[in-house]
């Protein structure tokens, strides 16, 4: 966080209970905070997502970065989604749909490293592993384009996650081959 803050970039993350937060001169961390501002949260005017309630608080973090806490709920008896963000004048809904943004990234790299082999794939050259990580890339990128194609759709039978596509396909090829050695022998 450090390093993108000192050039200049924005960054939004989701933060750890125990995120040490300043409140007038004391640091304590975000559930006690929570603890003691339990009735401060404030209602999200025409909400554009599941959350209807946010708390926020200017504090510094470790590393001398100040930053923003938004505290999201959806109502005001569940626990509250922590996020720090840099941008200190970014309002709540702007906050939120940019962390939703970053939702379908943390997507793209679960599918890739559960199931196109991103992380198990180990390299002694650098150029080796990029290429690795074009491939896996790449099949990402086809399995999602051709689950749209209607040549593909009886393979696929409504799969709409990368995994269930995988479990599909290796279905299919086992059918395929199990098909063909019944018609050869």
């Amino acid at each position: 966080m450090k390093h993108l803050d000192s050039r200049g970039l924005v960054f939004i993350t989701e933060a750890k209970s125990n995120r040490l937060v300043e409140d007038n001169e004391t640091r304590m961390q975000a559930r006690d905070y929570l603890a003691c501002h339990q009735n401060e949260f404030r209602r999200i005017k025409r909400p554009r997502t599941e959350y209807r309630w946010y708390h926020k608080v200017v504090s510094e973090i470790k590393g001398g970065i100040t930053v923003k806490f938004v505290f999201l709920k959806q109502r005001l008896e569940d626990r509250a989604l922590v996020l720090i963000i840099n941008a200190l004048d970014l309002d709540v809904q702007d906050v939120i749909c940019s962390h939703k943004r970053r939702w379908d990234i943390e997507v793209y790299y679960g599918d890739c490293k559960q199931c196109l082999g991103m992380g198990e794939y180990l390299v002694r050259r650098i150029d080796v592993g990029v290429l690795h990580l074009l491939l896996v890339n790449l099949a990402y990128t086809l399995l999602k384009s051709i689950v749209c194609s209607c040549f593909f759709r009886y393979i696929f039978k409504g799969a709409e996650s990368i995994g269930a596509m995988c479990e599909a396909l290796k279905r299919f090829a086992t059918m395929r081959l199990a098909r063909s050695s019944r018609e050869r022998g």
